[in-house]
């Protein structure tokens, strides 16, 4: 049985960006419970859909690094200059929130952003609640102290639906008991 998948969303425009990103994975296959999935680690001649959409929609937990891209004025009556963080990483976050939201499972997240960038978009809507950093060794050192503290059962139903039939011609109260060595609901 395949282990439990956590979605690395780490920018990957620099090769120190790319570095961090295999470092992540890195720590998350040590640390023995968890499989990891960054997007410049495949190689298939999928697109968009099959590798990150599907993998997101997969995953059991996301890690977002959100790196400075670029200062954003919105001129000088409406607001302060901006750091904006990376378009894609926002992105990710957005579909990331949106697959919990539908799907109804808590992803186990953890968010770190580099110092000084601003927020905006759906993040200023998120209680991602990211540690800053200016070092990727902060995010290395934080992120094995959050991994020993998350437990995702690589057992669990993938389909995350429990449906229950009613049988005609029943009184009484139904007592359901879940079974997850056999992986059955057993009706008593």
């Amino acid at each position: 049985m395949s282990k439990p998948h956590i979605f690395v969303s780490c920018g990957q425009r620099t090769e120190e960006e790319k570095r961090l990103g295999e470092a992540i994975c890195k720590a998350i296959r040590d640390h023995g419970v968890f499989d990891c999935f960054f997007a410049e680690a495949q190689h298939s001649l999928n697109g968009l859909h099959e590798n990150i959409l599907d993998a997101l929609a997969k995953s059991d937990g996301f890690i977002t690094v959100i790196h400075r891209r670029g200062n954003v004025s919105y001129g000088l009556d409406k607001h302060e200059p901006l750091d904006r963080a990376s378009v894609w990483i926002e992105q990710e976050i957005a579909i990331a929130a949106y697959i919990q939201r539908t799907t109804k499972n808590d992803l186990l997240t953890a968010a770190y952003i580099e110092k000084g960038v601003g927020r905006e978009g759906l993040r200023e809507l998120l209680h991602l609640n990211p540690l800053e950093f200016t070092l990727n060794e902060e995010i290395i050192a934080d992120l094995k102290l959050q991994l020993n503290t998350w437990h995702k059962s690589s057992e669990s139903d993938s389909s995350g639906e429990l449906q229950l039939e009613v049988f005609p011609g029943r009184e009484g109260p139904i007592h359901v008991d879940y079974d997850p060595l056999s992986y059955g609901l057993h009706i008593k």
